[in-house]
């Protein structure tokens, strides 16, 4: 139950850092940002790892549920 929790939690945190990193894309796209790739490349970073860190743990409560 505790993987299934945190792997809820985790999908939950990407998805709150996916809209933010969606916006300074678009932005940034447009020519409105001139701020350094730095930050974004870590938000993208970090999104990532969410969610693989939740699908980790949804495979892991998965494989000892059966």
């Amino acid at each position: 139950m505790e993987l299934i929790t945190g792997g809820l939690l985790s999908t939950a945190a990407a998805l709150a850092m996916a809209g933010p990193l969606i916006a300074a894309l678009l932005i940034r796209h447009s020519g409105g940002g001139t701020d350094p790739a730095a930050p974004l490349i870590l938000l993208t970073l970090a999104v990532v790892l969410a969610i693989t860190a939740a699908l980790t743990m949804f495979a892991i409560a998965r494989r000892r549920r059966h």
